[in-house]
C-alpha cells in the first residue's frame, strides 16, 4: 500500500493577493486534485490573472471562492467536436425547461469584454 505524501495547507487568499504557482496545487489521487487556493476575489483583475496562469474559480454563494489548476486539463478541440445524438437529446430536454438556455456563438464580444 502507498502512503500519499501529506497535503501542503491550503493557501486562503484575500482579495488582490497573487496566486501561489500552479505547481502547488494538490496532486492526483489527493481528496481534492489540482485544488490551489481559496478566497481571494472574483473580479476582472484576478480573473484576468487566474485565466492567463490556467487557475479556475469554482464556488457556491456564501463560501470561499476555490481556485483550481488541474492536471491534466481538457482541450476542447472546437473542429473536432462532433454532437452526438445522446448530447443533442439532453440539451433539447434541458434547454425545454423555462430555467436553461443552451446557447452557442452568443454575444461574444459582450461576454468577454464583461
Amino acid at each position: 500500500m502507498s502512503r500519499q505524501p501529506p497535503l501542503s495547507p491550503l493557501p486562503l487568499l484575500a482579495p488582490g493577493q497573487p496566486f501561489p504557482p500552479i505547481e502547488q496545487a494538490w496532486p492526483s489521487g489527493s481528496p481534492a486534485a489540482g485544488l490551489l487556493a481559496a478566497g481571494g476575489a472574483l473580479d476582472v483583475p484576478t480573473l484576468v490573472d487566474a485565466y492567463a496562469h490556467a487557475i479556475f474559480p469554482w464556488f457556491n454563494h456564501d463560501e470561499p471562492v476555490l481556485w483550481w489548476s488541474t492536471d491534466p486539463r481538457m482541450v476542447l478541440h472546437a473542429g473536432e467536436f462532433r454532437l452526438h445524438r445522446s448530447l443533442r437529446k439532453t440539451l433539447a430536454r434541458a434547454s425545454a425547461g423555462a430555467r436553461v438556455q443552451v446557447r452557442f456563438d452568443t454575444a461574444f464580444e459582450q461576454v468577454m469584454h464583461g
